[in-house]
């Protein structure tokens, strides 16, 4: 995953030195112009200022997640142009070091002139040129994951053994990278001897080839890998327990303070929720929703109660639910009745991130996997609480128990798993600020084929019931 990722950044900045630094050098042009010409600044001091705005726009170009076609034709964006203005007015409001609002956006007008005048230079070819070596599954999407990238095109494969977009065996890598004109060259999962792969690399150098390689067990590698030598061998190391050692601790008191901090703001809004409970129906404002939790034991999980006293019937609850009362229906949409997990949070039972905490049946059926997501406490958000946020919408037919046990636990117990693996305080903090995203826009998990590693995408709302199969696979 490291490898592909600095393979990527690498070629997204080769592509903004070869094919941008001129809109760059034309911002920075358009802000010392204006410093000289109308705020009266010496020349030294433009210039240093109109290089700032240029490293300013490259680095935030650079960094840019997407680009316009305007973008694409011209170099530099829109977004970048704009946020160097922004910044030049807020260091002339506080002490000095800009340009006067009035001026800064006549320097973004000047400097869309230049830039648009960087178009008529011819640029040079900023598209690195991808040959892959191996075979398999995961060379297939090793192939797929680097065409994705900007800049960057994936010629073929080399395998002895003919197959899909094979464009030669490897001892054919000098004619092809001459026909092909290759740039760099990718050394993924092959069948082929260590030492026939050691050869090819070596005529790789003699082509003046970049050679990348990807590691074995990638998926196994997430973010938390280091490189070093040993007696001259470069070696990844991985540490996948070394967040473990301080989070913990970090995350518990990060737990009890914003708990602490939300029950008082909410004071108010528990008030209100146990009147219109008792008045609903009367009978105790909180349910009492048996969990298990850290290290396998039991424990009670407080909700604001949604039903009637007397309510029979499975531990889920679909949409609609016929059992709900007037206002627990509308605990149950608004998320609100999960309100009373503050207290589990102060009492140590719960987090605020991490596995959804399940009923005791339905962790008796998968003992091998909920023993690797008990390691960590579970949580009132995570990541299969942001995928499945609207999982009663999902549970549909008169077996829908089923359903939840066969379909979509498994699924739920895939990313839960990886969460307990990869735990650590960035991750917490993701996870929360994703959470706000799925509230408001709508969000869900995205887990890549090829590293098995998570990132958050917006939606318009959750997976389809006849898709769930094809989105994780079952644990095992």
């Amino acid at each position: 995953m490291v490898v592909l990722w600095k393979l990527g950044v690498v070629l997204r900045l080769r592509g903004l030195v070869s094919a941008g630094w001129l809109p760059a050098v034309a911002l920075g042009l358009a802000v010392a112009t204006v410093a000289v010409a109308w705020d009266g600044w010496q020349f030294w001091q433009a210039l240093l200022l109109g290089f700032g705005a240029m490293v300013a726009g490259a680095v935030v170009e650079s960094v840019s997640a997407s680009r316009s076609a305007w973008a694409r034709r011209r170099g530099l964006s829109p977004a970048a142009i704009a946020v160097v203005v922004i910044a030049l007015g807020v260091g002339w409001n506080f002490d000095g070091w800009g340009l006067a609002p009035l001026h800064a956006v006549l320097a973004v007008l000047l400097a869309v002139v230049f830039t648009a005048l960087t178009s008529l230079v011819p640029a040079s070819p900023s598209v690195r040129r991808l040959l892959v070596v191996g075979d398999g599954e995961v060379t297939d999407m090793l192939c797929d994951a680097v065409a994705r990238e900007e800049g960057v095109e994936v010629l073929g494969r080399l395998d002895d053994r003919p197959g899909a977009n094979v464009v030669g065996s490897l001892d054919q890598l000098e004619r092809v990278a001459a026909d092909e004109r290759v740039d760099v060259v990718v050394f993924a999962y092959s069948s082929s001897s260590d030492r026939r792969l050691a050869e090819l690399a070596l005529r790789c150098r003699d082509l003046d080839l970049e050679v990348a390689v990807v590691p074995r067990l990638v998926e196994q590698f997430g973010r938390r890998v280091s490189a070093c030598r040993v007696g001259g061998v470069p070696l990844l190391l991985v540490d996948p327990r070394a967040h473990e050692t301080h989070a913990p601790l970090v995350s518990r008191a990060f737990d009890i303070a914003l708990a602490s901090v939300l029950l008082v703001l909410t004071a108010p809004l528990w008030l209100v929720l146990s009147l219109a409970i008792v008045l609903d129906e009367r009978g105790p404002v909180l349910y009492r929703a048996r969990r298990v939790g850290y290290g396998g034991r039991e424990f009670d999980m407080f909700k604001f109660r949604k039903m009637p006293r007397d309510a029979a019937g499975p531990p889920l609850t679909v949409a609609d639910d016929a059992r709900f009362s007037r206002i627990g229906r509308m605990l149950a949409r608004t998320k609100l009745d999960e309100l009373p997990q503050l207290v589990n949070v102060l009492r140590g039972e719960m987090a605020f991130v991490g596995p959804r905490p399940e009923d005791p049946s339905y962790v008796a059926a998968y003992p091998a996997e909920f023993a690797a997501i008990t390691r960590v406490r579970p949580g009132i958000t995570g990541l299969s609480q942001i995928q499945y946020r609207d999982e009663a919408a999902l549970l549909v037919g008169d077996d829908f128990e089923t359903l939840y046990r066969d379909e979509v636990l498994p699924q739920k117990i895939d990313l839960d798993r990886y969460y307990a693996c990869h735990r650590c305080l960035a991750l917490d903090l993701r996870i929360l600020a994703w959470t706000a995203v799925a509230i408001v826009a709508g969000a869900h998990v995205h887990r890549d084929e090829l590293t098995r590693s998570v990132s958050f995408r917006r939606v318009g709302g959750q997976p389809q019931p006849e898709a769930l199969p094809d989105v994780w696979p079952k644990a095992s």
